[in-house]
């Protein structure tokens, strides 16, 4: 079986932030080939991330689902699907890692995760 490890390397505030996101998204669930981005923010309106292994991203999804903690902030659920790593892909990147776009409301975060085993 192989183990598969997503480690977040770096997340950045590219634009403006006007409350929108509340904290700096994070991962769970993780799958060999998807992984779940957690988006908290202070609107219900749906959060989309592009996501790819170059800066085309090539796909993309959207809020799956939404809750409401105490906090009164929504946390907003985005399941990224088709991760693997791809050797033969000449990119400037290395292997298996992947760079991401969140667009919400009220702003636009970047990152990095990596796929390995």
């Amino acid at each position: 079986m192989k183990k598969i490890i997503f480690i977040t390397i770096a997340v950045f505030i590219v634009g403006a932030v006007f409350g929108a996101m509340v904290r700096t998204p994070y991962l769970q669930a993780v799958t060999q080939n998807s992984v779940y981005v957690l988006v908290e923010c202070d609107s219900s309106d749906p959060v989309t991330v592009e996501y790819g292994e170059t800066s085309l991203y090539g796909s993309s999804a959207v809020t799956e689902s939404t809750s409401q903690p105490d906090t009164g902030k929504w946390v907003h659920e985005i399941k990224l699907t088709g991760l693997y790593i791809k050797y033969e892909l000449q990119t400037d990147l290395p292997p298996g890692l992947y760079i991401y776009v969140i667009k919400s409301k009220g702003g636009i975060k970047r990152g990095k995760f990596a796929v390995v085993r």
